[in-house]
């Protein structure tokens, strides 16, 4: 079972990394009207057993008013820690793209790109960061247009995982 999980993860990253890497480099917006708000108690549901570690919580943000629409557990607890938040925020897609781009540098994650999602409909930045866990955490933060109750915005998914030694 473990091999089928940490072979799906890979996977995943295989297909999404080369995506990022091969796609045409994505422009990122440089502005936004959007304020940030600490994003670890968003994660309180899908913490698991210390992780993801506190250094890597305090480097995690939404925009305020950001509403949380699902979690998933994508590590199903059996291998390394690999969860997504979904959320539904109040702005268009270009505010919340240019928010991570903002954000995420000045919390200590680089960022390796953007490219559009497969769909064409959103786009994903890929960031990384160390932390003192001696492990590589990546993010994708994922922003695409969307309606929620007949109000437009933005559906925002944060992707945090552990990269194991053989990945990085």
């Amino acid at each position: 079972m473990l091999v089928v999980v940490v072979g799906a993860v890979g996977l995943g990253i295989g297909f999404l990394l080369p995506a990022i890497l091969n796609a045409k480099p994505q422009r990122l917006p440089a502005t936004t009207d959007l304020s940030p708000q600490p994003g670890a108690p968003f994660w309180t549901p899908i913490l698991n057993q210390g992780e993801p570690p506190s250094d890597v919580l305090a480097g995690l943000v939404v925009p305020q008013g950001a509403k949380v629409t699902s979690y998933d557990n994508l590590d199903g607890g059996t291998s390394q820690y690999d969860r997504k938040a979904t959320f539904f925020v109040a702005a268009p897609s270009s505010d919340v793209l240019g928010f991570y781009n903002l954000e995420l540098p000045s919390l200590g994650w680089k960022l390796r790109g953007a490219a559009p999602t497969r769909d064409h409909k959103g786009t994903i930045i890929l960031a990384y960061r160390f932390s003192r866990d001696s492990y590589e955490w990546q993010l994708q933060v994922g922003s695409e247009p969307t309606v929620n109750n007949g109000k437009p915005g933005s559906k925002l998914s944060i992707e945090a995982y552990q990269t194991s030694d053989a990945e990085s």
